[in-house]
């Protein structure tokens, strides 16, 4: 009797109502290597994110225009531009990649921890510092940016048939961009914060949400142009490669190293600099 009056009482079987939408399980256990706080912080985010269709639907479409034009890029230009060219719109497109990524941490990570400020005093009942916060932000960030940009950058190079050592080169940088966008968003989001307004998108527009778009398209286009820009040089002089071995020479390595602290620092400073401004924080 006491099942089936809980039964009509939460409006089915509990275990599916109170269990969670499948694709918050399957977030769950994709991170399976997060500790299981940070991990229930990713999840909330991504929750509260699919439960607003006026942000995730404009992340489809994007996403599906892109899609849809990589995925044909090879029957568009395979005939009517050179060979060589298409070291040239491998390029381009690593970079619209990387213009989109920072669009999206700009318009839809940096408004988050604003958010958080009316309602801020329930997450500070949790037993976890105000760090793992940032964190969990951070990791929702970036699991999202990685798989988007590296779906993308590997469709996009496997279309063009890049030669393998460009194709490892751009799925690094796509690495590095989704990582340091997604640090230098929360971190300034931490640093700038908005806690009296509620619409995301006057967040985004605001002193601090410009700052962040300047500052992730100075970013990226250090680390596109140090990490992926040399090796895309050096097979322009020997466009005979294309789809063959590729020698790189060694200024293109240490450009590549360059960018990769770049895309380091870029992490890792705006996260720090997030996690001491929210620590004298009052609420």
């Amino acid at each position: 009797y006491r099942r089936g009056y809980n039964r009509v009482a939460t409006g089915g079987d509990l275990r599916r109502r109170f269990g969670g939408h499948w694709l918050d399980r399957g977030l769950e256990r994709l991170l399976f290597f997060i500790d299981p706080q940070t991990r229930l912080l990713i999840v909330k985010d991504f929750r509260t994110f699919r439960r607003d269709p006026a942000q995730w639907f404009q992340v489809a479409i994007f996403l599906g225009l892109v899609t849809l034009y990589f995925s044909n890029v090879r029957r568009f230009y395979r005939s009517d531009i050179p060979t060589g060219f298409q070291n040239g719109i491998s390029f381009l497109t690593l970079l619209a990649t990387a213009f989109l990524t920072c669009a999206y941490t700009g318009r839809f990570i940096f408004p988050m921890l604003s958010l958080e400020g009316r309602k801020f005093w329930i997450l500070g009942l949790l037993p976890l510092n105000r760090d793992r916060l940032l964190w969990g932000k951070f990791g929702f960030s970036a699991t999202w940016c990685v798989l988007t940009s590296e779906f993308v950058v590997i469709l996009t190079d496997v279309m063009l048939q890049m030669p393998w050592l460009i194709a490892v080169i751009h799925i690094l940088t796509a690495l590095v961009l989704a990582l340091g966008l997604s640090g230098l968003s929360v971190g300034l989001g931490a640093c700038l914060p908005n806690f009296r307004e509620t619409d995301p998108s006057k967040i985004a527009v605001g002193f601090g949400g410009t700052l962040n778009l300047v500052a992730g398209l100075l970013f990226l286009l250090a680390v596109v142009g140090l990490t992926a820009g040399p090796f895309h040089v050096a097979l322009a002089w020997e466009p005979e490669r294309l789809g063959g071995p590729l020698q790189a020479p060694w200024w293109t390595w240490a450009a590549a190293a360059l960018g990769l602290a770049i895309g380091g620092a870029g992490t890792w400073l705006p996260m720090r600099a997030g996690m001491r401004n929210l620590r004298r924080m009052e609420f």
